[in-house]
């Protein structure tokens, strides 16, 4: 699967576009609009997971999250005993 790429188009500071464009395309959206005036952000569109657990920061602390429990949705059943 070729990685994925938000790119975010603004003029005058102000955000004009979003798109979602595969890797190989960054490169020549960006010079097409740069050459037009405008100023144009890009970084990955997501990460994949390359360990078991993937370390994030929220709010400034950092947490460990299992692929586990990214995998298994939420359950709110009440469980019986």
């Amino acid at each position: 699967m070729m990685p994925l790429w938000n790119i975010q188009v603004y003029l005058q500071g102000q955000l004009i576009s979003i798109d979602v464009v595969e890797e190989v395309e960054v490169r020549s959206m960006t010079e097409y609009f740069e050459d037009k005036g405008y100023e144009v952000r890009s970084e990955p569109a997501w990460k994949p997971a390359s360990s078991t657990d993937q370390e994030i920061e929220v709010g400034g602390n950092q947490a460990s999250i299992s692929k586990i429990a990214i995998q298994r949705p939420y359950n709110n059943k009440k469980q019986e005993c």
